[in-house]
């Protein structure tokens, strides 16, 4: 089997070896052409065609908030499946690992990533303390947080959680929370926040007084676990989960936000880059078990059965989209800034005719014509939780 690390390298060093690819042709077959590193332009090809010219593929670098999973797969798989190289696009996914530090710190770097995929608290903060950021489409606009706790804990509900410590998930993940449980009507200074490496042992075993995790993935990973004292698979019943993802109080999941000093010249490309990444989140939930196993054999830390509880369970959070993937509004956008200020998450927050567009998204959809990208239908089957999330195809 293929090792964590070794497939946690694999989309990257795909992309990687892409780009160096377009450096050679570029170096060798444009003469005295050029073109910027992220600008697009036409390379001449006289030595071999005097009447014929290529566009050069515009580099884009994408920074994620976090490691390559189902959550983020079609960031990655767009580049298998060729729809980057159909919008004349070399992306270069940029993981984040919350471990070794803050991703979005990449963002501070002239030459760095000019796109950020993040949860909407961490981009906020990002475009108030490191450079001005626009949001240009909202993937999920649904949330997955939960506040998990010991049934037998007397916590059932958020105000019970004041002066609780809770333990939330490193990075920008776990930035969501704060907003949400200030939203409930918790006193800021009320809310308790512990960040740590999520460690579905010590939560499985209820060691953790209250844990933050995201349907979508950590819940997934403690269910997963075998329970000591019976034998069998984790019962969810020993939990009480506080849902985080009513409208009024949450954060939104994973949007595209774009460095404000790059957009200017750059629309086209973000026009393309939408266009190819909506496509494919369409693909992956038309076939949730290739998404699944893309996550698993490009990048993923955690087995093929736990991937494709990912992908099922992030598209809950996607589809259906409303009218369409990617739209939000600007009582939406004003809202949910409204919430990381009252939260001391930052303390200001652009306008939303600074802060947010989209005339971009409504591009992309329009070069998209036949795709659904509504997703009314999607209704997956469940899917099962087996130990150590193992694929039990292979299970002994």
């Amino acid at each position: 089997m293929t090792t964590g690390t070794d497939r946690r390298r694999g989309p990257v060093a795909l992309a990687l070896g892409m780009a160096a690819i377009v450096a050679i042709v570029v170096i060798s077959g444009c003469g005295g052409s050029s073109s910027s590193a992220e600008g697009g332009g036409e390379g001449d090809l006289s030595q071999t065609d005097p009447d014929a010219t290529f566009a050069i593929p515009d580099d884009v670098f994408v920074q994620l908030a976090e490691l390559p999973s189902g959550r983020t797969i079609p960031y990655f798989s767009a580049e298998l499946s060729g729809r980057y190289a159909e919008q004349n696009l070399t992306v270069i996914p940029m993981e984040g690992d919350p471990s070794i530090g803050d991703p979005v710190l990449a963002l501070g770097d002239e030459e760095g990533p000019s796109i950020l995929i993040a949860p909407a608290a961490a981009a906020l903060r990002a475009s108030a303390e490191i450079t001005p950021l626009v949001e240009v489409a909202r993937i999920a606009t649904r949330s997955g947080d939960r506040i998990i706790v010991p049934a037998d804990s007397g916590i059932s509900s958020v105000a019970d959680l004041a002066g609780r410590t809770i333990t939330v998930l490193e990075g920008p993940a776990g930035e969501s929370v704060r907003p949400a449980l200030v939203a409930a009507g918790l006193d800021p200074a009320a809310v308790v926040i512990g960040a740590a490496p999520f460690d579905a042992a010590a939560v499985a075993a209820h060691q953790v007084e209250a844990a933050h995790v995201r349907l979508e993935d950590e819940w997934a990973q403690v269910l997963e676990r075998i329970d000591e004292e019976t034998g069998e698979l984790v019962d969810p019943a020993s939990f009480t989960v506080i849902d985080l993802s009513d409208p009024a109080i949450a954060m939104p999941g994973d949007g595209i936000w774009v460095r404000a000093d790059w957009l200017p010249g750059h629309e086209e490309v973000v026009v393309r880059f939408l266009a190819a990444v909506l496509g494919e989140w369409a693909a992956c939930r038309d076939d949730l078990e290739m998404c699944a196993v893309n996550a698993y054999d490009n990048g993923s830390l955690l087995p093929l059965q736990h991937q494709r509880w990912v992908v099922t369970e992030m598209g809950r959070l996607v589809w259906p989209a409303d009218p369409v993937l990617g739209s939000m509004t600007p009582d939406d956008w004003s809202s949910m800034a409204a919430r990381a200020v009252a939260a001391g998450v930052v303390e200001t927050v652009p306008t939303v005719e600074e802060g947010m567009r989209t005339d971009l998204l409504e591009r992309a959809i329009a070069a998209l014509e036949g795709i659904d990208l509504a997703g009314d239908g999607y209704a997956p089957a469940p899917v099962e939780i087996t130990p150590g999330g193992e694929d039990p195809a292979t299970a002994p």
